[in-house]
C-alpha cells in the first residue's frame, strides 16, 4: 500500500472533485456543439454525439473511478495531463505527494 498523508488524502479528495468538474463541463460544451451542428444531418449529430458520449465515458472511467489511495498519484498524473488540474492546486499538496504525481503526456481519444 502506497502511503499518503492524511493532509494530501484529503486535498486529493477535493482536487479530484473539482477536476471531475471540469472534465464534465469541457464534454457538455463538446456535446453542445455537436448537436448544434447544423453541417451535419440530424442522424449525423446523433451518431457523433453517440460516439463522443461512449468514447468520454471510457477517458471518465479511466481518469476518476475508484477512490483510494493507491490509485491517488495515478488519478492525480491523469488529471494533470488532460489539464484538469492548476498550478496553484498542486501547489496544496506536499513535495512528497507532488513528486510522485509528475505529469506525463497522455493521450487516450
Amino acid at each position: 500500500m502506497v502511503n499518503i498523508k492524511k493532509s494530501d488524502w484529503i486535498k486529493f479528495k477535493a482536487i479530484k472533485e473539482q477536476a471531475l468538474e471540469k472534465f464534465c463541463a469541457n464534454a457538455f460544451a463538446e456535446f453542445e456543439a455537436t448537436m448544434h451542428d447544423e453541417s451535419l444531418s440530424i442522424h449525423d449529430r446523433y451518431l457523433k454525439l453517440y460516439d463522443s458520449v461512449r468514447k468520454t465515458d471510457k477517458r471518465l472511467a479511466r481518469t476518476f473511478d475508484g477512490l483510494s489511495r493507491s490509485r491517488a498519484a495515478w488519478q492525480m498524473k491523469m488529471m494533470q495531463a488532460k489539464g484538469l488540474v492548476d498550478d496553484e492546486a498542486m501547489e496544496e499538496l506536499s513535495d512528497e505527494f507532488r513528486e510522485r504525481c509528475a505529469p506525463f503526456v497522455w493521450d487516450d481519444d
